[in-house]
């Protein structure tokens, strides 16, 4: 019973289906009797609930009728119903622990591109520092933070020139090197493209108290 309760949720829930058969061969061949099957069934369902009871009311799962063995027309139609229930739970809680992995990744790949913004970074860089496929990163990466890796990076890079902008008497070139710019018309551009207005421009819009832009 313990074995099958721990497969639940694991990629071997298929071992578990061979367990609970091995007790529907007993009850077949009378090496198990009926009511000693059913006190065993309840007792898996009583911990299944106990253990997965959230993701049953949510999926809104009928457990209750399980409890009655006699509601299926012989033992094969009763386990194949039981184990329908079970592969449900097992993929709601598959589906939440690879939601988990991939909000750890993206958390990590967050974190780096924070740390080596002002570095020439790509998102084959990112994606290889948190082992991930390409592909499988960029579509995750913009589901988590609703932005394709390009444009993220670019918001970063132009929040803190606009800090430094703003709290520093660097000069626009040294601005667009410290924010990972190493071409300063690239910068230029790419600043002027964001807000409408030169690095110059708002500047002395903030010293004079004039504008205050955001992304």
């Amino acid at each position: 019973i313990d074995n099958i309760i721990q497969l639940i949720g694991t990629a071997r829930l298929e071992t578990a289906c061979k367990y609970f058969a091995i007790l529907v061969n007993m009850v077949k061949c009378c090496e198990i009797e009926i009511p000693q099957f059913e006190g065993i069934v309840t007792e898996i369902l009583n911990k299944i609930q106990s253990n997965y009871g959230g993701i049953i009311e949510e999926k809104n799962l009928n457990i209750k009728e399980l409890l009655n063995i006699y509601k299926c027309t012989n033992i094969d139609t009763y386990s194949n119903e039981l184990f329908k229930l079970v592969k449900i739970i097992n993929i709601k809680i598959t589906n939440e622990c690879e939601k988990y992995k991939i909000k750890i990744k993206m958390e990590e790949a967050i974190k780096y591109i924070d740390e080596n913004y002002k570095n020439e970074i790509n998102m084959t860089m990112v994606s290889n520092y948190v082992s991930m496929n390409y592909s499988v990163f960029s579509l995750d990466f913009k589901e988590y933070t609703g932005k394709n890796f390009v444009n993220y990076l670019k918001d970063i890079r132009l929040q803190e020139a606009k800090r430094l902008l703003d709290e520093t008497d660097m000069k626009i070139i040294e601005i667009g090197e410290a924010v990972g710019y190493e071409n300063d018309k690239h910068f230029l551009k790419v600043f002027k493209g964001a807000y409408s207005v030169t690095s110059s421009e708002y500047r002395k819009n903030i010293k004079n108290g004039r504008m205050i832009v955001t992304l």
